[in-house]
């Protein structure tokens, strides 16, 4: 069963894991069971996950720095596990498959999703391509990719998880069969590898990357942002949030921190921030490559 390999998984992640990490995992887990494999892989990994706890108390900073430097196959069971609790209904609040094919997503947060979506709408016009390549980097359960196959574009997915690729081949298995046959694929592993070498070399019209970069230690931000333009054809669309408090969102970033990170002096690039109302607490930034780059 996926749930108990997932145990093993998050067991052996988090037993290798410092105090102060395994602190930082707690801090960020919300449990929320439903059914009896969630309550029986929440009594598996439970006692591992708390092996060594306390009251909790660190402080914020010091539970960041520590997590900053935990191991990417931490990060990665813990990522599934985040859904296999939840079945998925953190982000978006329920899925209805179609009859005759299809999924019509019920939004936990609908007005920033869908302003997400009109940005890449908007590039598509103005990209001029009707069914532009897309690339969702940190894809985690493919809500982004089934919606955009749904309106036409050829989408693929990279996200730290392995376990991530069985739930978005399921999902988009679920599409009317002309939407399904614009996947392009699912590729595992933090970013700065999963998308290194040059057969990803500006291979996707549109790179989007939400609510990722907040996640990715310092020691590769750098290699990530430079991914994520090098695997784009033409533009990067991505946001994160402002300080919220979760212990595994790493960086708070500014705007001047990203134009550093997406190298806004470079003459090839057309770097900004954009600030739709529904976004709120959340900054937004797209990078074009202008089109001598870009070949």
């Amino acid at each position: 069963m996926i749930e108990d390999r997932l145990a093993e998984r998050v067991i052996e992640t988090v037993q290798a894991c410092t105090p102060l990490q395994r602190q930082a995992l707690r801090r960020a887990l919300v449990v929320g069971l439903e059914g009896p494999e969630q309550i029986a892989l929440w009594e598996a990994v439970r006692p591992a996950l708390y092996a060594d706890s306390a009251d909790d108390t660190a402080p914020l900073a010091d539970l960041r720095a520590a997590a900053e430097e935990m191991p990417f196959e931490a990060w990665a069971a813990f990522n599934d596990l985040i859904f296999h609790l939840h079945r998925g209904n953190i982000f978006d609040d329920g899925i209805t498959r179609l009859e005759g094919g299809g999924i019509e997503f019920a939004f936990a947060q609908a007005a920033r999703w869908h302003q997400f979506l009109a940005l890449v709408e908007e590039e598509r016009e103005y990209l001029g391509i009707a069914s532009p390549l897309v690339l969702d980097a940190g894809c985690w359960q493919g809500t982004l990719i089934c919606e955009l196959l749904q309106r036409g574009y050829a989408v693929g997915g990279c996200d730290i998880s392995a376990g991530m690729e069985g739930v978005v081949r399921e999902r988009v298995s679920w599409l009317k069969p002309d939407d399904a046959a614009r996947f392009l694929g699912f590729r595992a592993g933090p970013i700065h590898e999963s998308l290194a070498g040059p057969d990803t070399r500006n291979r996707f019209d549109i790179v989007c990357c939400q609510e990722t970069l907040e996640h990715v230690p310092a020691r590769v931000l750098q290699q990530t942002c430079d991914a994520l333009v090098g695997a784009a054809r033409h533009t990067v669309l991505t946001t994160t949030p402002w300080d919220d408090g979760w212990s595994l969102h790493l960086h708070a970033f500014t705007e001047a921190d990203l134009r550093r990170l997406f190298h806004d002096e470079d003459p090839q690039r057309q770097v900004e921030c954009l600030v739709p109302a529904a976004f709120g607490n959340y900054t937004t930034m797209r990078v074009r490559r202008h089109q001598q780059e870009a070949q």
